[in-house]
């Protein structure tokens, strides 16, 4: 939407942070059961590459041809939050010209859910209007989902029509 291309952005200007909290759980939880039903043979090839958390950031890189910065932030449920925030500083001292940026998650599982319940970290309220308020001073925990967002963010100069 941006409209970012090698027409417009010189590759070596263009750079990517995004991060994910945890990662691939979900694959992480499935390669799991699978190496101790089925043995250590049959986890996927695909096992690494799908469950780490920098795969993102690679992909998105490699979809726009990002050769300048490109690097993964790993904070809990702030990731996002810092990856903007990383890539604003990096175009604010002159580094890049574009990042974009943002974070992705997806640990709504069986694994997901018990780690966060051991933790007591999740609500246990039953009224939908009380499960969550996180700013809250009656707050009991946190509701989990999953989502993902991205934005472009460009220097002034860059931004600027018909630069």
């Amino acid at each position: 939407m941006a409209g970012i291309d090698e027409t417009n952005t010189n590759p070596e200007d263009l750079g990517v942070i995004f991060g994910s909290g945890i990662g691939g759980l979900t694959t992480i939880q499935d390669q799991i059961i699978k190496m101790h039903e089925k043995g250590p043979r049959r986890v996927s090839p695909f096992f690494v590459p799908m469950a780490i958390s920098n795969m993102a950031a690679g992909n998105i890189s490699i979809r726009f041809n990002a050769q300048n910065m490109v690097t993964s932030v790993v904070t809990a449920c702030a990731t996002a939050t810092n990856a903007i925030g990383d890539a604003f500083r990096f175009i604010k001292e002159g580094h890049a010209q574009v990042m974009i940026a943002g974070g992705s998650e997806a640990s709504v599982n069986e694994i997901g859910i018990a780690g966060f319940a051991a933790l007591t970290a999740l609500s246990t309220s039953t009224g939908p209007k009380r499960a969550s308020m996180p700013f809250d001073q009656d707050r009991n925990g946190f509701v989990l989902g999953e989502g993902g967002a991205a934005m472009v963010l460009e220097s002034l100069d860059h931004a600027k029509p018909g630069r």
